[in-house]
């Protein structure tokens, strides 16, 4: 058996609760989501998360993976979001403010791994993998609850080496050599993490903008997107392959909310895009995660429910927005400068 001593770092605010969602907590049920995401994203196989972390139903299985919480909860701060975030959007127009963790805090941890040689192996990979590009917490593909880690070491005598510069970042990437994912820095190294958070959720917005702001114009995929839904004829849709239920508002009246159309498949499709900001010594970097295996196929049954009604519009699914974001340099008509390829 092995032990892993475990100490990482919130780098972005952290908005993550049990039963009491004003009072922040983060958990160790939490975590071992975060390290099975990871695995399954990296194609590692449901026999090793099996293995690793085991199963429930008629054959249940126990995980050969214990995750232990070593160190005390950080203060919870009361979290009310500014109505000007991008990103923290549906939570400012909720009624009830949430709690969080300021960045800087840490957490510790005490990993036992019971499994044999080539599974440990794997769940190695995972814990670097989940530490390096994962986040905690509501809007954790948004950029908030990104993680970073502090110090990892194991009773055998091993050692993680953490990046600290972009380019031992970049090699640790090629190590875990990670299929079906696309890793892209956007814009320039920050000193905070506001800036970072800003320049992800400038990247997406840019992209998806459906209206002329005082800061942003609408774009091409966001403003065709508009127009068929206003038009009551919205044959093909973009915005929706990076994530649903999608709800819109327009200021001149009218509420829509696009699902999918097959009423035996849950309505929610998890972006296939994270945001993340990790942390270099004292330098940020935004990032943006694509997860190709796990975005909506082209062509996706959609419905366009019209709030207040029982009128339902019809749709499908375009990938065309996704595959702009994952190469912003080939689409002159993405007006976004900076973003570097780290893998993929």
């Amino acid at each position: 058996m092995k032990t892993y001593t475990v100490t990482f770092e919130l780098v972005t605010p952290c908005i993550s609760a049990g039963a009491g969602q004003k009072s922040a907590e983060i958990r160790v049920p939490e975590i071992r989501a975060l390290f099975r995401s990871w695995l399954r994203w990296a194609g590692m196989g449901r026999d090793v998360e099996e293995t690793l972390f085991g199963k429930l139903g008629e054959s249940p299985k126990a995980g050969k993976i214990v995750v232990r919480m070593t160190s005390r909860q950080p203060q919870s701060i009361e979290l009310v979001p500014p109505r000007n975030d991008y990103f923290l959007w549906t939570l400012a127009h909720q009624a009830n403010n949430r709690g969080f963790f300021r960045p800087g805090a840490e957490i510790e941890l005490e990993i036992l791994d019971r499994a044999e040689q080539t599974n440990s192996i794997s769940f190695r990979k995972v814990l670097e993998m989940a530490l390096l590009l994962g986040s905690l917490g509501t809007r954790s593909r948004r950029g908030y609850g990104s993680i970073y880690p502090v110090s990892v070491v194991c009773d055998d005598g091993w050692e993680m080496t953490v990046p600290r510069t972009l380019q031992v970042f970049k090699d640790k990437l090629t190590e875990f050599n990670l299929k079906g994912i696309r890793i892209l820095s956007l814009g320039k190294v920050v000193n905070d993490y506001s800036n970072a958070i800003s320049q992800c959720s400038i990247f997406l917005h840019k992209a998806r903008c459906g209206s002329n702001g005082p800061a942003i114009n609408a774009s091409q995929w966001g403003s065709e997107d508009n127009e068929g839904i206003r038009s009551q004829n919205p044959s093909t849709l973009s915005r929706p392959a990076l994530g649903l239920p999608m709800p819109i508002r327009y200021k001149r009246g009218g509420q829509y909310s696009i699902t999918l159309s097959d009423d035996e498949k849950e309505s929610r499709w998890a972006s296939p895009v994270i945001f993340k900001v990790i942390k270099l010594n004292q330098d940020h970097v935004p990032l943006a995660i694509f997860l190709k295996r796990y975005c909506m196929p082209e062509g996706t049954d959609l419905k366009v429910n019209v709030i207040g009604t029982r009128r339902v519009m019809n749709a499908s699914a375009s990938r065309k927005l996704f595959d702009v974001l994952m190469n912003p340099a080939r689409h002159k008509e993405f007006d976004f400068n900076g973003a570097e390829v780290l893998w993929g």
